[in-house]
């Protein structure tokens, strides 16, 4: 082969590579241009008020390219203007989870999920996600607006009877009356008394940190509070809203078989992120078939929840000392060292 027919193979190849390149380099902004066109259209039609055109819009702009949070939030504000219905709010809601997946740091994906939840009455999710969202992006201000105002909000929302009911439920906490306060809560549930109030608390107030002049959300001090989406009433030490320091859990299982019989389960001692850590005991009271009243006391270490370290466990049967039997063992993530189970141990864990 001729040197020229080489070298015009090689600056051919050359051109060639330039053409590729510059071709690659056209699709690539023409695709911006047309995620950028698609997004700009949603906007529009959403600023006038054409959710469905703008849900379209959106799609089409989140389908060019799937990695922009923004062709999300837009979308999710699009099914919520389309109408309030439960299919709405979930497809929204979806939408700004998957925006806060792509960017945790999209402020408006935080305020829009949150939005959701208040429109489905969940305030302590709404109030959730909104710290979350706060820890993110660094105190987003208008994150923090709508958090200081969804949480005066709470303050004023508590009725009458909802306040009698958790000032009732103060006061057995913090004088150490837990029989009292599990059977308190058992009766409600059982019975026509103050059921509808407990419901209200649950549906509405759940995370509320309640003193006899204080309610909020987001306390700092000693207080009771109603744990979310649980049977688990707090009261002691909180920062921020969430159990940290020392405090007290009573895990209202109810049951009774008698007056004289009980059945709940008691934390006492050290929280940090809403969790049992360091170290605690954990008393249930079980209410057997038999009317016979049992109690297990573990005592120890605790992380997240789970036992964790060197536990001492006491097994009182019958409720009499004389049945009194006491292990040691040692923990680790909830599981007992040496034990082939998949049964874990803790209180309060996910």
């Amino acid at each position: 082969m001729r040197k020229s027919d080489i070298q015009m193979g090689k600056a051919l190849s050359f051109v060639f590579i330039i053409i590729l390149l510059t071709s690659t380099m056209i699709a690539c902004v023409q695709k911006t241009d047309t995620w950028q066109e698609q997004y700009d259209l949603g906007v529009r039609y959403l600023r006038d008020g054409n959710y469905e055109e703008a849900i379209i819009a959106f799609t089409a702009a989140i389908e060019i390219d799937p990695k922009r949070a923004e062709a999300y939030v837009g979308r999710g504000d699009a099914h919520i203007g389309s109408g309030e219905t439960e299919e709405s709010l979930a497809a929204a809601l979806m939408d700004y989870e998957k925006a806060i997946e792509i960017d945790e740091t999209n402020a408006m994906a935080y305020l829009g999920a949150a939005d959701v939840y208040i429109r489905q009455g969940d305030y302590a999710k709404a109030l959730e996600i909104l710290k979350l969202g706060l820890e993110r992006t660094t105190n987003n201000q208008h994150i923090l607006d709508k958090f200081s105002e969804l949480n005066n909000q709470m303050d004023c929302s508590i009725s009458e009877e909802e306040e009698d009911f958790l000032s009732r439920c103060f006061s057995y906490m913090s004088t150490g009356q837990y029989d009292e306060m599990d059977a308190f809560i058992w009766e409600c549930e059982t019975s026509n008394v103050n059921a509808n109030v407990l419901i209200a608390i649950e549906d509405r107030c759940a995370g509320l940190c309640f003193t006899a002049d204080k309610k909020s959300l987001d306390y700092t001090g000693i207080a009771l509070k109603k744990m979310p989406y649980t049977n688990y009433w707090y009261f002691g030490e909180l920062k921020d809203g969430e159990p940290y320091g020392y405090g007290v859990c009573l895990d209202v299982c109810g049951g009774y078989a008698s007056d004289n019989l009980k059945h709940y389960a008691l934390y006492e001692g050290q929280w940090e992120k809403g969790r049992p850590n360091g170290e605690g005991r954990v008393t249930y009271y079980i209410a057997d078939t038999g009317n016979q009243q049992n109690c297990h006391i573990t005592e120890g270490t605790y992380k997240d929840g789970l036992e964790n370290g060197n536990m001492t466990r006491c097994d009182i049967w019958g409720g009499s000392e004389d049945e009194r039997q006491v292990v040691e063992y040692v923990s680790v993530n909830g599981k007992e060292v040496g034990q082939d189970s998949d049964f874990v141990s803790g209180f309060l864990y996910d």
